[in-house]
């Protein structure tokens, strides 16, 4: 019995001994106190913190802190940084013995970005030599935030940015994080979500941070751009650093739409870019884009010009092997395109940002289409006609065996202001060719081309081709041997244009 109460008071005391010591260390060490919590992040960010209200939790251990704002360094006038309606922290007691965190619940983020000053140090990012006597943290959840990005001049609108859903997993120094994110992006205005890894963390370079994962972007109405329509999807992967990011990625539009076509037309395409974070600014590599049976290749890049609001689109496009009824399907006032052929096209385009697609964008090139023929048979009926006459063959022949003649197109094009002017436009077919210049007004559709057709066979024997009675009107002034040369124009409605004599007229 006396040995039985000798090692119970050795144990009680013992015990007493180890919960003096434990509670001894906790008043020394209790990370959960307002001064406790506001140091550390003061510490960790580098700026004033103030805290509202702060609540102790003890089951599990850890606290709870109101309207938590994170000041400006300098301009303490301004908005806070950073606010937090509710910012939550638990642990369990071995957590708190090795200054650990089970988990961080951010409620009501709003964090406002300054434009990048061009340090490679974001101003809301943690200070990368801050150091705290936290170990590590499992998992950090902010969802419902909100990023307000500045603009980086005066009079631009700010970017705002809802993100939905937001995780951190396994914040521990020198090791890279786990990250979830769905966001809600603006411009073209849809969801993306993204996961991946961020870090070790840069602590002599925030932008040189290495970050890596996969993403996807649905539901992005392109309406965003105004004359454009479609509903756009993509998805991919990416790397690289904070400040640069590259995308490698697939895109899908099925009803993709311009302004004025009569047409939604499906479009993919993969590509490869680099972002800058800091500007927005892309660069892009490499696209490859399909649509029918046409391939488009291009690259280029999407930025930012002094004194304007919003990105220029600058590009290179080149088309191998295509065909023409794919591209005029994306301005084609027609439910079928006007011309059927395979084309070849080395073009430069630039669109500004702001509205009226066709009105906006600029294009310098030129193309060829070769087998060339219209697709409406009344259009194509003249060309049938002069090429039979070319051939010899008389009007009852070419009644009796009507055939299709394929011609070959070449020119250069100059699209500005939603006009495009058109040059050195040559169309040839067996036995004769024209020469044209003109232009093709993108808006109204209204085409204005004259030029000269050089014909072998005998007009009469066109008459079918180019209005028969214009043409029987101008026989007497054209030469009746081999070689005949008609002055002509085709203008109107590029739906239904009229073709006549251009005696006399511009040339």
């Amino acid at each position: 019995m006396e040995r039985w109460r000798a090692w119970t008071l050795g144990g009680l005391a013992v015990t007493v001994l180890v919960c003096g010591s434990a509670a001894t260390w906790l008043s020394l060490h209790w990370p959960f106190t307002p001064e406790a919590v506001t140091s550390l992040l003061q510490q960790r960010f580098a700026r004033q913190v103030l805290i509202g209200s702060f609540r102790e939790t003890w089951f599990p251990p850890g606290c709870v802190a109101n309207n938590v704002r994170f000041l400006h360094r300098v301009r303490k006038d301004l908005p806070p940084l950073i606010e937090a309606r509710e910012l939550a922290v638990k642990t369990s007691w071995i957590g708190v013995l090795r200054h650990h965190i089970d988990k961080v619940k951010i409620a009501g983020l709003r964090v406002v970005v300054p434009p990048a000053d061009g340090s490679g140090k974001s101003p809301v990012m943690p200070n990368e030599k801050g150091e705290t006597r936290i170990s590590s943290i499992d998992e950090v959840e902010a969802d419902n935030a909100n990023l307000i990005f500045l603009p980086d001049a005066q009079g631009k609108t700010p970017t705002p940015v809802q993100i939905h859903q937001l995780r951190l997993d396994h914040l521990t120094a020198g090791r890279p994080l786990v990250f979830h994110v769905s966001l809600r992006y603006s411009r073209p205005a849809g969801e993306l979500s993204a996961s991946g890894r961020l870090g070790p963390w840069n602590k002599d370079n925030t932008g040189a941070t290495p970050i890596s994962g996969q993403y996807r972007f649905g539901d992005a109405d392109l309406k965003t751009f105004h004359g454009l329509s479609g509903v756009l999807s993509a998805d991919g992967k990416f790397n690289g650093v904070l400040t640069k990011i590259s995308l490698d990625g697939s895109a899908d539009v099925p009803e993709f739409h311009v302004d004025g076509s009569a047409r939604k037309v499906h479009l993919m395409a993969t590509y490869r870019a680099s972002v800058d974070t800091q500007t927005a600014d892309t660069q892009v590599d490499h696209v490859e884009a399909r649509t029918g049976r046409t391939t488009i290749i291009a690259n280029g890049r999407v930025a930012g010009r002094e004194g304007e609001a919003g990105k220029t689109a600058s590009l290179d496009l080149k088309v191998e092997k295509g065909r023409i009824e794919d591209l005029l399907n994306y301005f084609s006032e027609e439910r079928q395109a006007s011309m059927a052929g395979a084309v070849r096209l080395h073009a430069h385009a630039e669109l500004p940002p702001g509205p009226g697609f066709l009105k906006k964008i600029s294009l310098t090139g030129a193309f060829s289409v070769a087998d060339a023929r219209f697709t409406n048979p009344e259009r194509q009926a003249p060309v049938n006609h002069l090429s039979e006459s070319a051939a010899g063959e008389k009007k009852k022949e070419q009644d009796e065996d009507p055939r299709t003649a394929l011609a070959n197109l070449n020119g250069s094009v100059v699209a500005r202001n939603g006009l495009a002017s058109l040059s050195n436009l040559s169309f040839d077919f067996s036995g004769g060719a024209a020469e044209m210049d003109g232009t093709f007004n993108l808006l109204s559709k209204v085409v204005d081309l004259r030029g000269t057709l050089r014909t072998e066979g005998r007009l009469p024997d066109a008459t079918s081709g180019f209005k028969s009675v214009l043409l029987k009107i101008a026989t007497p002034f054209l030469r009746s041997h081999k070689l005949t040369t008609v002055p002509f124009k085709i203008e109107g409605n590029a739906s239904n244009p009229s073709v006549g004599l251009n005696f006399g007229g511009r040339k």
